[in-house]
């Protein structure tokens, strides 16, 4: 038994898709967004269920990873923006200068989102590790 465990290696994870990282840094036209469905999450502060609502912004495909029967997976950067809910229940983005949309709008030059999605826009991507300990695409938002 000795022996055996004498000769034992250790042996590198298999590396699975794509190195993410070699486009880190470079700019990307945003393509288009998503509405994601409502969620209800409790307030910490009331402890009341409150309703949340994002929208996802998406750009243009970067790369591609190819699943074991051979289709192909589109890679794009993403964020979530989170949306405000008026008091007629309807949906909206925060004007407040510190709301995560205002401020990218603001960085775009542009006074609606519609507007981000009009091919000139663009975004630097980031790789973010997600809470499941993958790694991601995003983009800057400020």
């Amino acid at each position: 038994m000795a022996n055996f465990l004498d000769e034992l290696e250790p042996v590198e994870p298999a590396r699975r898709g794509v190195d993410l990282s070699t486009f880190e840094g470079k700019r990307y036209k945003l393509e288009d967004v998503e509405e994601m469905p409502e969620m209800q999450f409790p307030d910490p502060k009331t402890g009341q269920k409150r309703t949340v609502k994002n929208m996802r912004v998406r750009t243009e495909v970067i790369t591609s990873l190819e699943k074991s029967d051979g289709t192909k997976i589109p890679v794009r950067a993403t964020e979530m923006f989170p949306l405000k809910q008026k008091t007629d229940g309807s949906w909206g983005w925060s004007t407040h200068e510190k709301g995560k949309l205002k401020r990218f709008m603001d960085k775009q030059k542009v006074s609606e989102p519609k507007n981000l999605f009009d091919g000139k826009h663009t975004a630097i991507v980031r790789l973010r590790e997600g809470s499941d300990g993958n790694n991601y695409l995003g983009f800057f938002t400020e």
